[in-house]
């Protein structure tokens, strides 16, 4: 069963949590990125050094936490005219793997974008499963930050001014209609 976590919070802010409670439980986190050109896609991983530049990156496709440490040695996927002309790609979606896949995080001087989180593994080893709890509740208790609620969602946000998305093309509710929203609701 997947365990699903949103929150709207600056990357930068993400990242530092997400650091310190990676150390504590030895967890990877690598980024996955797509390049295009007209006529050749190639899809890659980056692990080492990963920083609030790489989720701005216009290549930037997902995340992934993991327990396991992956050599990323020639680890693609390239097509070309939709054709698969190299492929020595894995997937984390893996049972194996542990993982945590993580998408959102962009942002602008306007705009930020939720980031969600959803355990992949329907029976997670003790390492993963401890982790995301830990960073659950960590972003959770981060100073300003608010819980919108209905029936079927919660968002963890902080109020930043901007106006906030659901993957840059949908947008959610800014702060001021979920201020709106909780009222209406009484939540």
């Amino acid at each position: 069963m997947a365990i699903y976590f949103n929150t709207i919070i600056p990357i930068k802010i993400f990242l530092e949590i997400a650091e310190e409670v990676m150390q504590k439980y030895d967890v990877k986190l690598y980024v996955e990125k797509n390049s295009a050109n007209e006529c050749m896609m190639k899809r890659y991983y980056v692990k080492n050094n990963i920083s609030e530049s790489d989720f701005f990156d216009e290549e930037y496709s997902c995340f992934f936490f993991s327990t396991k440490d992956v050599d990323l040695t020639e680890k693609e996927m390239i097509l070309e005219s939709g054709k698969v002309i190299c492929n020595n790609w894995f997937s984390f979606y893996d049972e194996m793997l542990f993982s945590i896949e993580g998408t959102g995080g962009r942002e602008n001087n306007n705009d930020i974008e939720m980031i969600k989180l959803r355990q992949i593994a329907k029976e997670p080893d003790k390492q993963i499963k401890a982790f995301y709890n830990m960073l659950q509740m960590r972003l959770r208790k981060i100073e300003n930050i608010r819980l919108y609620k209905n029936k079927s969602l919660r968002i963890y946000y902080m109020e930043t001014g901007k106006r906030m998305w659901n993957y840059l093309e949908k947008q959610i509710p800014s702060t001021i209609d979920i201020q709106h929203l909780l009222k209406m609701y009484g939540t």
